[in-house]
């Protein structure tokens, strides 16, 4: 293929499993900075992720003080800002709540001093009530599906900084030829060589916020029981 310098192998990798613990064993180094910690097929309704790399929030009361949320309350925390107060108006529109139970959680996290009433029917959060990270790299490992593997990774930026497909160098090929996809997608794309255990950046995305700070909430919320 003219143009770039891959070399293929003839020899790819047995199974996904191999192609993911391979780079976590020799690759994942090369690429990101340590202080991550590690998880693996994360799940929180919009796939799955075959590996998360977490920067955890320490400042955060979900690892500081183990705090526990509900559903709705998650929802809510996910809305509410630091500085800005909200209406319960606005929290009702924005949630679809009835105002039985929003008035309900509402009580629930002022009680939990992690929200406080500002003025009349307004609300603010306290500084501590933070997501539980705050940087995620996701990964999505794949021996050839690139699309099937593109879409999927385009989802994890529901919830992720920067996100990635990594594939067998045996099949990279047709991925390089639509790189223009991933771009177009900001979804980076790393192959690793099943014989030299090589591992390259092909494409490293903009790291950017989250496209959900609701997802980013439910995520961290799910994390901070595993990790």
């Amino acid at each position: 293929m003219k143009g770039n310098s891959f070399k293929y192998s003839d020899r790819g990798f047995e199974s996904e499993e191999l192609l993911i613990q391979n780079f976590l064993d020799t690759g994942f180094n090369r690429f990101f900075r340590k202080g991550y910690k590690v998880t693996r097929e994360f799940e929180i309704g919009s796939g799955r992720a075959d590996i998360l790399l977490v920067q955890i929030d320490e400042r955060s009361c979900l690892f500081k003080n183990k705090v526990t949320l509900n559903p709705t309350e998650i929802l809510i925390s996910s809305i509410l800002y630091h500085k800005k107060p909200i209406s319960i108006k606005t929290l009702k529109t924005r949630t679809g709540l009835t105002p039985k139970k929003l008035l309900a959680n509402l009580t629930s996290l002022t009680e939990k001093k992690l929200i406080e009433e500002t003025s009349l029917n307004c609300y603010i959060k306290n500084e501590s009530l933070t997501p539980y990270y705050k940087y995620l790299v996701s990964i999505e490992g794949k021996l050839s599906r690139w699309e099937e593997a593109l879409t999927q990774a385009y989802r994890n930026r529901l919830f992720s900084n920067e996100s990635y497909v990594l594939l067998d160098n045996k099949y990279i090929y047709n991925a390089y030829k639509n790189l223009n996809s991933f771009k177009q997608s900001n979804v980076g794309l790393i192959s690793i060589d099943a014989e030299t255990r090589e591992t390259r950046m092909v494409f490293r995305p903009k790291k950017t916020n989250p496209l959900s700070n609701h997802f980013v909430w439910r995520a961290g919320y799910y994390l901070k029981e595993r990790i």
